[in-house]
């Protein structure tokens, strides 16, 4: 049996599921013809269009659940249980019945470290600029980066708007610059997307970011800029550390309701990035009751005239 006939739920590949209507939904199973050099490694282009269609917006609902939630999952069924959600989600956006076999499910589980990798890209073209880190061989400059990214890491001092006086914490403007630029480039990015899920803007979601930051700071610590992988290993510990930081802040703060504002102000800069209205002007109902009611009123109106007028013609053939 191919193993892309599998399906990772219970139940036959056939089975059948009553629909809105009342009428029989079948189950569609993913079509997969692998490469004519028997490459084992799939692609979406590999698929009907049916699956692709899933697959790709599976891909970017997981995208977004990973950033909202567990962008360093401890084990695979942490993995995959967002991958499940996000599968389900698609469907049900499409009113498609997919199966998620397998071989697609590995897919879409890949993109976790790929959206860390992605992450670390977007942050690494800003933190050298942002913090003022210089290239070059000179020794004064060697020594001056290195001590630079040392005071950066002391007490998160990076995490400041004004890191000379230790004000503005946690508003850094580097945090709403990397989250605008990764998950809200714009109108058609997955944060406006799925708004849903980043507004307010999550805790993990910040923390996610602050570990990237700080990871390509790292890069600058031997005083030349060198590579340093945005690895599991390596900085989930560093994650758990901002995310509990974060939550210390909002336990301390909760009276005044600081990282709750802190949250719905990225998320608002965010949409704002995007070039996207903000959501009070996009889900505010235009027409309403009073719109509704004067619609009944001028129909039964309209109604009324046309029966006076058919009884005045009868009236006026009569004589």
């Amino acid at each position: 049996m191919d193993p892309d006939e599998v399906t990772v739920t219970s139940g036959s590949k056939h089975r059948r599921r009553p629909s809105d209507d009342g009428d029989a939904e079948i189950t569609h199973t993913p079509k997969y013809s692998k490469e004519p050099d028997g490459s084992q490694r799939p692609c979406a282009r590999d698929f009907d269009d049916f699956t692709k269609e899933i697959l790709g917006l599976a891909i970017s609902i997981y995208r977004c659940l990973i950033s909202t939630e567990a962008p360093f999952p401890d084990t695979n069924t942490l993995e995959t249980q967002p991958a499940q959600r996000a599968w389900k989600k698609a469907c049900e956006k499409t009113s498609l019945n997919v199966i998620l076999t397998p071989t697609l499910l590995k897919m879409i589980t890949k993109c976790t470290s790929h959206l860390r990798g992605e992450l670390k890209t977007k942050v690494r073209a800003l933190v050298g600029p942002f913090y003022s880190f210089r290239s070059g061989e000179n020794k004064k400059i060697i020594a001056r980066n290195h001590q630079h990214a040392e005071e950066l890491k002391d007490r998160y001092l990076f995490v400041y708007q004004d890191m000379q006086k230790k004000t503005g914490l946690y508003k850094t403007e580097l945090l709403p610059m990397v989250i605008g630029d990764m998950w809200f480039a714009n109108k058609h990015d997955e944060g406006v997307h799925f708004h849903e899920m980043f507004n307010p803007m999550p805790k993990i979601t910040i923390a996610l970011v602050l570990a990237a930051i700080e990871c390509c700071i790292d890069e600058w610590a031997m005083g030349i800029k060198e590579n340093v992988q945005f690895t599991a290993l390596s900085y989930k510990p560093i994650f758990n550390a901002h995310l509990e930081c974060l939550e210390r802040f909002d336990k301390h703060t909760v009276r005044y309701k600081l990282l709750g504002r802190l949250c719905k102000s990225l998320h608002a800069n965010a949409r704002f990035h995007s070039s996207t209205e903000p959501l009070s002007r996009t889900t505010v109902p235009v027409l309403g009751r009073e719109q509704f009611d004067a619609a009944i009123h001028e129909d039964q109106g309209s109604e009324t005239k046309s029966d006076s007028d058919d009884a005045s013609d009868s009236v006026t053939g009569v004589h």
